[in-house]
């Protein structure tokens, strides 16, 4: 009959055994083992690669705390993670492993607790995931740059959309202007010639100078274009500015009308315009203004 100590060394031989099986020294993972001794848990079976990724040898490895593989303000996190698995029977997160040298390594860890002879032992892997994390963190800083250019491209069509505002209103005070100016001509009341003239009086004062509108304008236009304009008085130079302003119009799809009203010309103005720019783009019958310019 067997004595318990007989029993308790065949326990341990056939324990040392499974771990030192060619399995456990081929994984191509960190293997480890934890075990409960003198209220702390420490490392007790490991591979090879736990070795050779920790960069500390085995007489160093042996009784190091899980701890001692983390940072300091991961501590916390590691000892929650232990509880998990003596209460759930098993845990996986996500951290950053330390070497011997002070790396930081981004690591996979699973463990599992393990039940052999009455002992308080759990196992578990690590798994390098520093190329996922690589391309994680890639994904985040496209997605940042994604996200940053669609508020920039907000702000600057906001800006555009009020460049183009002052225009709208820049036109609107040159037709009172025009009015006023008519109704004042076919009056011969003194009285009403000067209140006429206090009138336009404010409305000059409150009106915009169209050059500076024009020049605002294009300033904006340019960075919501990435240098529309720049470009195309680079490929076209013989473009008046008259013509430049009216591409300009149509690069941001203000109705032909509008630019009409813009450039005060008529209809007729606008076609013999784009008659002349067509030519100078060398544009085929069926080619589209609209689309060449929107291209750009």
């Amino acid at each position: 009959m067997q004595s318990y100590t007989d029993i308790e060394a065949l326990n341990q031989l056939q324990f040392n055994n499974l771990f030192d099986s060619t399995l456990i020294k081929n994984l191509p993972y960190l293997f480890w083992m934890y075990e409960l001794i003198d209220n702390d848990y420490k490392l007790i079976k490991w591979n090879k690669n736990q070795e050779i990724y920790t960069e500390y040898s085995a007489e160093e490895l042996y009784h190091m705390r899980p701890m001692d593989f983390f940072k300091k303000e991961d501590e916390e996190r590691i000892i929650k993670g232990i509880v998990t698995i003596f209460n759930n029977g098993k845990v996986k997160l996500f951290g950053d492993l330390k070497t011997k040298a002070g790396k930081l390594i981004p690591y996979y860890f699973e463990g599992y607790q393990f039940n052999f002879s009455n002992r308080q032992i759990f196992i578990g892997i690590s798994v390098d995931v520093s190329l996922q994390a690589k391309t994680i963190r890639k994904l985040q800083l496209y997605e940042k740059e994604k996200q940053d250019l669609l508020v920039e491209n907000n702000e600057k069509k906001d800006q555009l959309s009020n460049v183009t505002a002052q225009i709208f209103q820049n036109n609107r005070l040159n037709n009172i202007l025009d009015r006023q100016v008519s109704k004042i001509l076919k009056s011969d009341n003194i009285d009403y010639i000067k209140n006429e003239l206090i009138q336009l009086n404010k409305i000059i004062k409150n009106r915009q100078n169209s050059q500076e509108n024009w020049e605002t304008y294009n300033i904006k236009l340019e960075a919501s274009h990435r240098d529309f304009l720049t470009k195309l008085k680079t490929i076209h130079p013989c473009l008046t500015k008259s013509e430049l302003r009216f591409c300009a119009y149509v690069k941001i799809q203000i109705p032909i009308s509008e630019i009409a009203s813009f450039l005060n010309i008529s209809m007729d103005g606008i076609k013999k315009k784009k008659y002349r720019i067509r030519k100078k783009f060398n544009l085929k019958r069926n080619d589209s203004l609209n689309l060449y310019i929107s291209d750009l």
